[in-house]
């Protein structure tokens, strides 16, 4: 149990990668702890501090699920934001805000894999994870159509934080939601400019030499 947010040999791995090779971003599930009670011979996990070690780098998106906001509803405020029972919450042991950003991951209609052409549906922090990952990949492409190039994954991180809907009881970045709920429409109306004049707000350090 002591492994839970704590940042081990291999998860330093990760990070070294992803700093070798800045236009990489590693997208990792927070983790299905919450909610474990174990045989009783020990505390049960959680609720906080019960990241899984390899998702705690420092380089790379955590991501924790929640539920699906109800049909075509779009996001107005926190409150329509529910976490899913089985989230893992920060922090890591050392501080830090995990996970970095929350999204649908709750009853995702997916693959399967016990049978040819199968589909079921499934919940975990592995589900929202590749809605992040797909989100993150459209908004790169986007990037590349529009600028000609694509994003350090700093600068993708960033952008990908500074658009996140707020959530939870709190203003601001929490140890449960992150920095809120994905907001992908969000990130690619900030770089085509439709909100307001946003040119140039980008600024990739590492682009500068």
């Amino acid at each position: 149990d002591w492994k839970f947010g704590y940042y081990m040999w291999h998860t330093s791995v990760f990070d070294e990668l992803m700093y070798n090779a800045p236009n990489y971003l590693a997208v990792l599930a927070a983790g299905n702890e919450r909610n474990d009670i174990g045989d009783g011979t020990r505390p049960a996990d959680g609720p906080f501090d019960s990241i899984l070690p390899t998702s705690t780098a420092k380089n790379g998106v955590t991501v924790g699920a929640a539920t699906k906001l109800p049909g075509d509803t779009q996001y107005d405020n926190p409150g329509q934001v529910s976490l899913s029972t089985f989230n893992s919450f920060g922090p890591t042991d050392d501080g830090r805000i995990k996970p970095d950003i929350t999204a649908p991951g709750v009853t995702i209609y997916t693959t399967s894999a016990s049978e040819i052409n199968g589909y079921v549906y499934q919940s975990g922090t592995s589900m929202a994870t590749p809605v992040v990952t797909g989100s993150l990949a459209l908004i790169q492409e986007l990037n590349k159509r529009l600028n000609g190039e694509f994003m350090t994954s700093a600068a993708l991180k960033a952008l990908l934080i500074h658009h996140a809907h707020e959530a939870g009881i709190a203003d601001g970045p929490d140890y449960q939601f992150g920095w809120g709920f994905l907001n992908a429409e969000g990130m690619a109306r900030f770089l085509t400019h439709e909100n307001d004049n946003n040119k140039d707000l980008i600024i990739d350090r590492l682009k500068e030499g």
